[in-house]
């Protein structure tokens, strides 16, 4: 008796289940429904994004690269290569400064008062860690203090 009502409850709930992800469909299709977000960068981004093109002409200037595009881990087994992935896989890098044939020079993050935040700090320690280990170059600007075009020339050299 026991297993016949374990098997109609295991029923129903593959029936439930089914009729959820059957609900989010829509003619058997998936009902994508999106909106567009608004400008890719923020006013102080596009501000510092205008003035990395501007002090470096000769190189290629990417805005908001995922930080798998430029760093991938270096693991001795699966487990370990997932969970170095998860700490990367959602990031991003504010700017990313390439040579004529798009490898990585520099990565260069604009940083404001949201970075006071613990997660922030968190996120930020992961960054700085994967460039560290990979050999890449990083400097920080802050919002509140723009840098001039010489001052990031000074603060970056390639």
């Amino acid at each position: 008796m026991f297993t016949i009502i374990l098997i109609i409850i295991i029923a129903l709930l593959v029936l439930i289940v089914a009729f959820l992800l059957a609900k989010s469909k829509v003619g058997g299709k998936v009902n994508y429904t999106f909106t567009r977000k608004g400008t890719l960068l923020s006013k102080p981004e596009q501000i510092l994004f205008h003035r990395l093109i501007e002090a470096f002409p000769n190189h290629l200037i990417f805005a908001q690269v995922a930080m798998p595009m430029v760093v991938k881990p270096v693991y001795s087994n699966r487990s370990e290569g997932t969970i170095l992935l998860n700490k990367i896989c959602r990031k991003v890098f504010d700017f990313v400064i390439c040579d004529k044939k798009s490898n990585v020079l520099y990565v260069v993050e604009l940083d404001d008062a949201s970075h006071n935040r613990a997660d922030s700090k968190k996120r930020d320690h992961d960054k700085n860690m994967a460039l560290k280990s990979a050999g890449i170059p990083l400097v920080r600007f802050h919002a509140k203090e723009m840098p001039s075009i010489d001052t990031i020339r000074q603060s970056i050299q390639i």
